[in-house]
């Protein structure tokens, strides 16, 4: 694994659990990455150009201008140019199996990219349209759709090495220079990133539950799960916009944009797109005492929250129960006197009692638990968590035995008051 000392502004491979949002490729995956370097080293040029006609019509849709204009663009020049770069270490490196020295390489490309000043928002897109671009290659060169899964999931691993290098590199030379970020705004913005990946993982399932025979056995299911994809993809789009706004929430600025919300409907959208995945786990969800296996659900439990960064909350515990827990995650949604109180259930491992206080302090993003680690999302800490619920003017806690589980839990007051001025 890759190991970063900041402070010494050096890298190297070392075994361990220290967890900077590097993720370790086994021997099968290098070759796989290794296999796609040669595959790509002939079509450099139609790769790019793949990426570029995917990069400009975004963009052009979205504001509604030419194409002319965006390609005079000097930012996007500047994306077109960083994402060159990077192919071509890409190439240079893995064609040699050399992984240390492309990771490496990536750090020198994030001090680059961090002088400039640059749309954050377009380098993320950048990047990640980059990766679908490796993605349409593939499926062209590979006619085996088993063997095309597993390179792609070691390429997206790799990808995901790459955004996390260049981006903990980007914002700490910003910090360094300018001191305009905290380092907690940091893990924010990593942990954006890891929520897009997470609702983009979902995509990247379709084909496996295709060649499961899934779809054939249902197929009224394929119509409805390429709706909620679309869905997926549209909220993952979604977290990448309002990341600033991501940003003032650590800081307290943020302003909450309070509407009437289904707290029950706000869990229903974060589990259902995993269940055929929990499912393939022999993992099973309740809601509120009940068995949950897709659909709507008929009881409501409505409040006046801002339902974004609720749903941030939500999906975090989510996320984090679901990767520990044995069997079952359990969400209660209960409408008191009050308040309202949410919790978060799971039959995992368990948080020792000298580490449950730890988890709330700003800037922790991984808790020792049985020899294991809790991590928290990434980087992006239970601190943005709570602070979330603190401006909703609520609370937070967990309760957790080893051995027996964790319960993360939050309240939220019915008479919001202030937050509504």
């Amino acid at each position: 694994m890759v190991e970063m000392h900041m402070e010494k502004g050096t890298y190297r491979y070392k075994n361990g659990d220290a967890d900077i949002g590097i993720m370790e490729l086994n021997s099968q995956e290098e070759s796989y990455v290794k296999k796609v370097a040669e595959i790509i080293l002939p079509r450099k040029h139609e790769l790019l150009n793949i990426w570029a006609d995917i990069f400009f019509k975004h963009f052009t849709t979205q504001k509604g201008i030419s194409m002319e204009n965006e390609l005079r663009d000097s930012e996007n020049l500047a994306i077109q140019t960083h994402v060159v770069s990077l192919v071509n270490d890409f190439t240079e490196y893995l064609i040699e199996g050399d992984i240390e020295g492309y990771i490496g390489s990536n750090v020198g490309l994030g001090k680059r990219i961090a002088k400039e000043d640059l749309s954050f928002e377009k380098i993320v897109f950048g990047f990640h349209f980059l990766e679908d671009a490796y993605d349409f290659l593939l499926t062209q060169h590979f006619q085996d759709n088993t063997k095309l899964i597993d390179v792609i999931k070691a390429l997206n691993k790799l990808h995901h090495n790459t955004f996390a290098t260049i981006a903990k590199e980007y914002f700490y030379d910003k910090n360094q220079r300018i001191n305009l970020l905290r380092d907690s705004q940091n893990k924010i913005v990593l942990g954006l990133v890891h929520d897009v990946r997470d609702k983009l993982s979902f995509g990247k399932t379709l084909p496996d539950l295709y060649l499961s025979g899934i779809f054939e056995k249902n197929p009224e299911k394929l119509d409805y799960y390429m709706k909620l994809l679309k869905e997926i993809m549209e909220e993952a789009l979604g977290i990448i916009t309002d990341a600033l706004d991501y940003g003032k929430v650590i800081d307290g600025s943020y302003q909450l944009k309070i509407e009437p919300t289904d707290l029950v409907d706000v869990v229903r959208r974060i589990v259902e797109p995993f269940l055929p995945i929990l499912d393939a786990e022999n993992k099973w969800i309740y809601i509120n005492g009940l068995p949950y296996t897709g659909g709507p659900v008929g009881e409501k439990v409505i409040a006046k929250v801002d339902p974004k960064q609720i749903t941030r909350v939500f999906a975090n515990l989510f996320s984090n129960a679901v990767k520990y827990t044995k069997e079952r995650v359990e969400f209660l949604i209960e409408d008191h006197d009050k308040e309202f109180y949410c919790a978060v259930r799971d039959n995992g491992v368990g948080i020792p009692k000298e580490n449950q206080q730890k988890i709330f302090k700003s800037g922790i993003t991984a808790i020792p638990v049985l020899g294991d680690q809790i991590e928290m999302n990434s980087g992006v800490g239970i601190d943005a968590i709570k602070r979330i619920v603190t401006l909703h003017k609520g609370t937070i806690g967990l309760d957790s035995k080893a051995g027996v589980g964790t319960t993360f839990y939050f309240n939220l007051p019915k008479e919001i008051g202030d937050i509504e001025a």
